[in-house]
C-alpha cells in the first residue's frame, strides 16, 4: 500500500519530535548534572573566545586548527539545542497551561480544605482539578492559548520581534488548539490506563494508589461524558421562543395572556 504525502510527513515530524525529546533528555539519559553541563559550557566558551581573539591576532595556522577543533563541541552543542528548541518551547507552554489549568484550583482547593476541612479526600481533590483541567485546557482554549502567549517568557509579544521567536510563537498558536488539545488529552489518559492496567494485571497493585488511579480513571469518564454531551448538544432542536410560549400558558392565566395579546394588537393597529 502506498503512504500519502500526509502521512509520511507525520511520520517524519514524529521522529522529528522524537530526536527533540532525546536532545531535551540528553542529559538524564547520560546522567551528567545541570551544573557540570553550564560550567563546562561556559569554560569551552571561554576558551573559544580566547582563541579566536589570539588567532585574529597572530594569524597562526596552529592557532587556528586549535580554535577549528575547540568549535566543534560547541557546533555539536548548538546542534542539539537547535534540535530541542521546538519541543522545548512547547513542553514549557505545557507546563504554563498545566499551572494554570490544574495547579492553581488545586492549590485554591487545598487551601480551601484547610481553612474550612470539609473533609475532602486527596484523590477527590485529584478528580475534581482534573476533571476541571481537562475540560478547561479544551474548551477555552482560545482564550487560555492568548494568556498563554501573552506570560510565556518565549512567546510574549516583547520577543517576537525575531524571526525564529516569531515561529516559536506561530508553533505554539497551531499547536494548542482545541481538537490537538482533545487529541492530547485521550492520549495522555490512554497512557495512562495502559500502564495502570499493566500494573493491576501483572503485579496486583496500582500504578500510584488506588484512590488516585480510581481519580484519574472517573476524572476520565467525565471527560468522555462531557465532551459526548457538547457534540450532542448541537443536534438538540430547540424552539426556545415557543417553549417560553408554552411556559407562560402553563403558568399564567388565560385571561391575563388573552389580555396582554389585545393590548399588543390595538398597539400595532394604532402604529
Amino acid at each position: 500500500m502506498k503512504m500519502t504525502k500526509k502521512s509520511r510527513i507525520t511520520i517524519f515530524l514524529l521522529t522529528l519530535i522524537t530526536v527533540s525529546l532525546l536532545c531535551l533528555m540528553l542529559p538524564i539519559i547520560l546522567g551528567i548534572k545541570i551544573e557540570t553541563i553550564t560550567y563546562s559550557f561556559l569554560a569551552l566558551l571561554a576558551v573559544n573566545c580566547i582563541l579566536f581573539y589570539l588567532t585574529e591576532k597572530t594569524k597562526n595556522k596552529i592557532l587556528q586548527k586549535i580554535s577549528f577543533i575547540f568549535s566543534i563541541p560547541l557546533s555539536i552543542i548548538h546542534l542539539i539545542f537547535s534540535l530541542g528548541m521546538p519541543t522545548g518551547v512547547l513542553l514549557f507552554n505545557a507546563v504554563i497551561l498545566y499551572i494554570i489549568s490544574f495547579g492553581i484550583p488545586f492549590l485554591i482547593m487545598d487551601q480551601i480544605e484547610i481553612l474550612f476541612n470539609f473533609g475532602l479526600k486527596r484523590a477527590t481533590m485529584y478528580f475534581f482539578c482534573i476533571s476541571f483541567a481537562s475540560i478547561l485546557s479544551v474548551y477555552l482554549s482560545k482564550y487560555l492559548l492568548k494568556f498563554i502567549l501573552k506570560i510565556s517568557p518565549v512567546t510574549m509579544d516583547t520577543y517576537t520581534e525575531k524571526p525564529k521567536n516569531r515561529y516559536l510563537k506561530e508553533l505554539t498558536t497551531v499547536f494548542y488548539q482545541k481538537n490537538n488539545i482533545i487529541f492530547l488529552i485521550y492520549t495522555c489518559y490512554f497512557v495512562f490506563l495502559g500502564i495502570m492496567s499493566f500494573f493491576k494485571i501483572q503485579y496486583e497493585q496500582p500504578l500510584l494508589s488506588t484512590e488516585t488511579d480510581m481519580a484519574i480513571l472517573q476524572s476520565f469518564l467525565v471527560f468522555i461524558a462531557f465532551t459526548n454531551m457538547i457534540i450532542k448538544s448541537k443536534d438538540i432542536k430547540l424552539a426556545p421562543q415557543t417553549i417560553l410560549a408554552l411556559y407562560a400558558k402553563i403558568i399564567l392565566d388565560d385571561d391575563i395572556i388573552r389580555e396582554s395579546n389585545t393590548n399588543k394588537e390595538n398597539k400595532v393597529e394604532k402604529d
